[in-house]
């Protein structure tokens, strides 16, 4: 029997095996669970929980044999004495095949940081009074970032102010350097103050960004992986690896899935970041069946997502037969220890930020996938047990020297358990708020396999094909684009509920229309007697009638006087005059 197929149920959720019968596929899962090649059948509705489980009777498995399995072995993850026994894999000489070609690669790789040393980049570059914090580099060049403040930063290290000494103020400086935060990018174009490359916003209309001299640079292989180590060249556990694992600590990468290479690759489940190698099932460091190993797995062919992890005790023990030493099967530990959560799916060949958080004093490993925390973790209690035992962790494949076609950029490891808000930061190009002490393990990955920190980690080495480095940026934000066409207006949604009522406004100051007349109230009491008249409107006495009877006839007497001796009279002389005229007249 293989012994491959023994470690494939590691990634138990989507590791298959053969059917006993077609008819049986259609309503079952797969699941190989054991070491004699047999596979499972779990029914659609037992997918409930995320861990895969063999805690079931042999009465039950019908004609399927159940796997004989270690002691402190889940069933799911058995290896058999009878297949150690014909694999010879757990002999001295096989471990000492393991330690030997372990001490090479650590020999390698401490021989490439004393060639390399020179070329160390340092990754401190912003400080505080608390002390240099951590800068990512993702900005090599000094005028791809901004100033703190208003101040524009001069090549002869000097600083003004453009807003109050003018824009030309570098021009006796040497030239610009560095932008004023509120201009933050510096533009190609050179025809601003003092003939010197632009500031603005962003730099479409002005022959956009300064290029920068140093290139980022990306990994890429199509049959390999990546080791960083855990052990040095005498097979000693390093002393950096052992503080890290003794409590909280983070691991993170740029990840970008490709299409396997059809030849060589597998299409069964491999690593991302595990301490499940290739040298896991030897006796090389310690007996096989401990449990010493937590990873990241992926499944190459669908892009779905594993974490597990194997270390710390075990509630169900098993005998040599696979038999439960104890009364029942605790239903948290169905698996003996290994506890395995299924994951999200990376469904593109884009480039991902992947991050797990092993947070040792809450007991839980979490995973990150593009600053989104999964909404369930794996148990993760090593208690005593070392993660990396077998001295490796390997990096974008190795899972059981398994192969795989991948693009990756930046790993880091992290003495500490980041917070989502600082995952965020990473994933959109900046760095989290934190001392540069943290950060234990930091491999750009730009041209070399160097770790940019000083610490005692050494370099990550590469196994069984070399891969490439290619110019490429993982996190790259672009300018922002085009205005989009606008949206029609669609039509009105339903009437909403209506509301509490809201507090009283402001009294008006405009009066209202004229409220209807009101009904007629009770008749009042007689009110008091009119005052005396005024002076020229007494009471008339007989005196005042006679007066003005005198006025009156006189009054008449006179108008007519004067119209008999206006009209009348002058009228009668007139005629008489005319009659003696018209006798003279005849007589001529």
């Amino acid at each position: 029997m293989s012994w491959a197929k023994v470690a494939l149920a590691v990634l138990a959720p989507f590791c298959h095996g053969t059917l006993d019968s077609a008819q049986a596929a259609s309503a079952l899962e797969v699941v190989e669970v054991g070491s004699h090649g047999h596979s499972l059948h779990v029914a659609d509705d037992a997918k409930t929980s995320l861990i895969r489980s063999e805690a079931r009777f042999p009465e039950e498995l019908g004609d399927l044999e159940r796997a004989e399995v270690m002691p402190h072995l889940p069933s799911a993850l058995a290896e058999t004495q009878e297949s150690l026994d014909e694999e010879n894999l757990d002999s001295e000489a096989a471990a000492l095949y393991t330690r030997r070609a372990l001490s090479a690669l650590a020999s390698k790789a401490e021989a490439s940081v004393t060639s390399s040393s020179g070329n160390m980049v340092s990754t401190a570059m912003n400080t505080s009074a608390a002390g240099p914090k951590v800068d990512l580099g993702w900005f090599p060049c000094e005028w791809q970032r901004p100033t703190k403040d208003e101040t524009m930063h001069c090549r002869d290290g000097s600083y003004c102010n453009p807003t109050k000494d003018q824009w030309t103020c570098c021009a006796t400086h040497g030239g610009r350097l560095q932008c004023p935060s509120h201009f933050p990018h510096m533009c190609n174009q050179r025809d601003c103050g003092g003939n010197d490359y632009c500031c603005a916003t962003w730099c479409e209309y002005y022959d956009g960004p300064k290029p920068c001299h140093i290139k980022h640079k990306i990994y890429g292989m199509d049959q390999g992986w990546l080791t960083f180590l855990t052990r040095d060249k005498s097979g000693d556990p390093i002393g950096e690896w052992t503080d890290l694992i003794a409590g909280p600590m983070t691991w993170e990468l740029w990840y970008a899935r490709r299409p396997q290479m059809k030849n060589g690759n597998t299409k069964q489940g491999n690593a991302i970041m595990s301490t499940y190698a290739d040298n896991h099932n030897t006796n090389a460091f310690s007996s096989h069946n401990r449990r010493r190993n937590v990873g990241l797995y992926i499944q190459p062919d669908t892009g779905k997502l594993s974490l597990s992890s194997f270390v710390g005790a075990a509630e169900n023990m098993t005998d040599m037969r696979g038999r439960k030493l104890g009364k029942d099967v605790d239903p948290k530990d169905p698996l003996g220890g290994a506890h395995i959560m299924l994951g999200p799916t990376i469904t593109d060949f884009d480039w991902h930020h992947i991050a797990v958080v092993w947070a040792r004093t809450e007991g839980r490993g979490w995973l990150y996938v593009d600053g989104v925390k999964h909404s369930e973790a794996v148990r993760y209690e090593p208690g005593e047990d070392n993660p990396g035992m077998d001295g490796k962790l390997v990096v974008a494949g190795g899972h059981l020297g398994r192969t795989s076609t991948s693009q990756i950029s930046q790993f880091r490891l992290w003495k500490t358990a980041l917070k989502p808000e600082q995952l965020q930061s990473i994933m959109q190009c900046g760095e989290p708020d934190l001392p540069i002490s943290d950060l234990k393990g930091f491999y750009r990955l730009s041209g070399n396999l160097d770790n940019s920190v000083k610490s005692g980690f050494l370099p990550l080495g590469w196994e069984k094909s070399q891969g490439v480095f290619a110019e490429g940026n993982p996190c790259e934000l672009g300018a922002p684009g085009f205005k989009g066409k606008d949206a029609f207006a669609g039509p009105p949604g339903p009437r909403g509920r209506t509301g509490k009522a809201g507090e009283p406004g402001i009294p008006s100051v405009e009066w209202g229309p004229p409220g209807p007349n009101g009904s007629n109230g009770t008749k009042g009491p007689p009110g008091n007697a009119a005052p005396p008249p005024a002076h020229l409107f007494t009471a008339a006495s007989w005196t005042d009638i006679y007066m003005a009877f005198g006025i009156c006839a006189g009054a008449t007497f006179l108008v007519a006087f004067i119209i008999h001796h206006k009209f009348i009279k002058q009228s009668s002389g007139k005629s008489e005059g005319e009659d003696e005229g018209e006798a003279a007249y005849g007589e001529y």
